[in-house]
């Protein structure tokens, strides 16, 4: 800005210079006035138009006046074409400062969308993962509930075959229940052999003596009998009295112990299992 300023200066003093110069060039010093004296007009010559007189010192400094004027104008314009020029370079400035901030905020808002893609990125893949391992663990404790049901089965079946003085629930009336269903099925076989009984489906006759002693034992074990016995033949009460208790006259013992199953004291059938009281 500085020598813009200096320029304009050294510009007008030169001007001004050639003005002056040219000043004096047209304005003749008075010896030469007095030297020169103009020549007698011809004929010619004053028939023609006379020529304009030479300007004064006045006319002269009227237009170095306005030719400075002029030069002021000038000078103004370039003054306010340099302050025009340093103020849209200071706007351009200002402008790439605020693009080059601009750029720098968007270059750093592109690295931190892409470090929280990178984040959500893992983030999903353990989610993913997590998933996989509750799906995992589900299928693990369903597997899990159908084992604890089946032991859960497994216990109340043991359980309902125990009487309670043995931690089961099988009661002494359950246990009675379940003989007179056995010797049902012993006695359908025995009228008709190779006949599957409806409520036990046994089909042979051993089966049965099998599952009524099963069920004539657990209930000595819930009534606390002695032990049990399977009828013979030629078997009576009293005769398996003498057998357990010595005396034949404790055969109402046993026909009390075992009126689930006998109507008559006298009739017994072969191959029954008796409780021993």
């Amino acid at each position: 800005m500085r020598q813009t300023d200096a320029m304009q200066t050294r510009g007008k003093v030169s001007l001004l210079l050639v003005l002056a110069s040219l000043v004096g060039a047209c304005w003749p010093s008075p010896a030469a006035l007095a030297e020169e004296r103009p020549p007698a007009p011809s004929t010619d010559t004053a028939a023609q138009e006379p020529s304009p007189p030479p300007e004064t010192r006045a006319q002269l400094y009227d237009r170095i006046q306005v030719l400075e004027a002029r030069v002021q104008g000038m000078e103004g314009k370039l003054k306010d074409s340099a302050l025009a020029r340093k103020t849209a370079d200071q706007a351009r400035m200002e402008a790439e400062r605020r693009l080059a901030q601009g750029n720098q905020a968007v270059e750093q808002m592109h690295g931190e969308l892409e470090a929280l893609q990178a984040r959500q990125a893992e983030l999903e893949e353990a989610l993913a993962e997590q998933q996989t391992l509750v799906e995992h663990l589900a299928a693990a404790l369903e597997e899990e509930r159908k084992h604890n049901a089946l032991l859960t089965s497994q216990v109340e079946a043991l359980a309902a075959q125990l009487p309670e003085t043995e931690g089961g629930i099988l009661t002494e009336q359950a246990a009675r229940t379940a003989a007179t269903q056995a010797f049902l099925a012993l006695r359908s076989q025995i009228q008709r052999p190779g006949g599957a009984d409806a409520a036990t489906g046994i089909q042979s006759r051993a089966e049965a003596e099998d599952l009524l002693r099963k069920r004539q034992l657990k209930l000595a074990r819930a009534t606390d009998a002695l032990s049990v016995y399977r009828v013979r033949e030629r078997d009576s009460l009293g005769r398996i009295s003498s057998r357990f208790y010595g005396s034949s006259g404790q055969w109402h013992r046993l026909f009390e112990a075992n009126r689930h199953l006998l109507d008559n004291p006298d009739q017994l059938t072969p191959g029954m299992t008796l409780v021993i009281p």
